[in-house]
């Protein structure tokens, strides 16, 4: 048991111990049972059990089984089974099992199992699943569970289109092939550039790319936009085109506003047929249909271009096919 930082007891326990316990600090050679620690745990060779601590833990070695932090998780060799953290776990080499933190992952060796986070994951290579708001990865055989998702050797494309009802796009899609993340923001150009769109729209689908050939591809996506209503019936576009200042000072200003700008959800299912030219440049063709549900966003519909549509269920539920022909890089 260690009282303060170099006093002991027994005095020559701080090798090997099966359990170890530090009132501030903990620091042994190797585990084989149990490390805890208020501060700070350090293992300088091998973990075979759990290291626990309020605030951080060291491993520069291997561990078969669980590091716990309050704060910080770092461990060196190839390890199997899983670094719990409140904030951070770094892993320098690979480990099977799993990270599990409130805002940071690293594994630089290579990760089987699951990595997830608050916020933000890191790895060289996984084999199983990220989940956070940000996944990074170089390589990733399995899925990327996130908003924002950057793989290298998966999806990572941003697109320039223009659909058949004038509105133009920038979209973002990452991921891996199994499942990527697609953002995209659009305006209705009404097929000139004079910024007299009625609408703006902001999505967020997700999907999945199904390889056809070495330079053919297809997306299968599910999406839903949000339609923001630039009209002249939006009681603030005229202070806006004034150049106005909107002031919200309490609640229900704000949610005036609100309602003002947001006109609607739109539910939408997107096929696209993706033929590579280089590496970083594709071209891409897609079928979108758009699915206007009666009383739920009839508003959404009201404003902005919509060249065809489709009755589907006695006029509960129309359809709005569409076309688009764009860029990915």
């Amino acid at each position: 048991m260690s009282i303060v930082p170099g006093l002991t007891i027994p005095s020559d326990a701080t090798s090997d111990a099966k359990i170890s316990l530090g009132a501030i600090m903990a620091q042994n050679t190797n585990i084989r049972i149990l490390q805890a620690s208020t501060f700070l745990g350090t293992i300088n060779g091998h973990l075979d059990g759990v290291q626990a601590s309020c605030g951080v833990n060291t491993l520069n070695g291997d561990f078969k089984g669980f590091q716990v932090a309050g704060i910080l998780n770092t461990a060196g060799g190839p390890s199997k089974g899983w670094q719990v953290s409140a904030f951070t776990n770094i892993m320098t080499g690979e480990i099977k099992g799993g990270q599990a933190a409130g805002f940071l992952n690293i594994s630089r060796g290579g990760l089987k199992g699951v990595q997830a986070s608050g916020f933000l994951n890191v790895a060289s290579q996984v084999d199983g699943v990220q989940v956070g708001v940000v996944n990074i990865a170089k390589r990733n055989s399995g899925l990327s569970l996130g908003l924002l998702n950057f793989i290298g050797d998966g999806v990572m494309d941003v697109g320039v289109y223009m659909d058949s009802d004038s509105n133009m796009w920038l979209q973002y899609q990452g991921g891996t092939k199994y499942l990527y993340t697609t953002w995209m923001i659009g305006y209705d150009t009404r097929w000139n550039l004079n910024g007299n769109g009625e609408t703006a729209q902001l999505g967020l689908g997700f999907g999945t790319r199904i390889p056809l050939a070495s330079r053919l591809s297809l997306d299968i996506e599910a999406i839903g936009r949000s339609v923001i209503d630039l009209t002249d019936g939006n009681a603030y576009m005229d202070e806006l085109e004034d150049g106005d200042e909107i002031r919200v000072e309490t609640y229900h200003e704000a949610r005036d506003v609100f309602d003002e700008f947001y006109a609607g959800l739109v539910p939408s299912l997107r096929l696209s047929l993706n033929v590579s030219i280089f590496k970083h440049l594709a071209a891409f063709v897609a079928l979108n249909t758009d699915v206007r549900i009666e009383d739920f966003n009839d508003d959404a519909f009201e404003i902005g271009t919509h060249t065809f549509s489709v009755d589907a269920d006695m006029g509960k539920v129309t359809l709005y096919p569409s076309l688009s022909l764009g860029l990915k890089f």
